[in-house]
């Protein structure tokens, strides 16, 4: 809706994944999720279902983190 607002829906498979420093191993975090967006110029809104949440350790040990809502708001304003 030209420059002042916008939504959209989608999907998104996410992670992030560090090397620990003690030791010569990995850890990262993976996961699924839908999501809606809701945009105007000074708040964005951005809200969802993650699922199949997984922490991995050294590609060995697996953890599923399970699966849940999320919600996030920015709030901006032009000086």
């Amino acid at each position: 809706m030209g420059d002042f607002m916008g939504i959209g829906i989608g999907v998104n498979n996410n992670g992030f994944g560090f090397t620990l420093s003690e030791k010569e191993k990995r850890y990262d975090v993976d996961y699924f999720s839908v999501y809606g967006i809701f945009d105007m110029s000074f708040i964005k809104i951005n809200g969802g279902y993650l699922m199949n949440g997984r922490e991995i350790f050294d590609t060995e040990n697996i953890k599923k983190t399970g699966n849940g809502f999320f919600i996030n708001i920015f709030l901006g304003w032009q000086f």
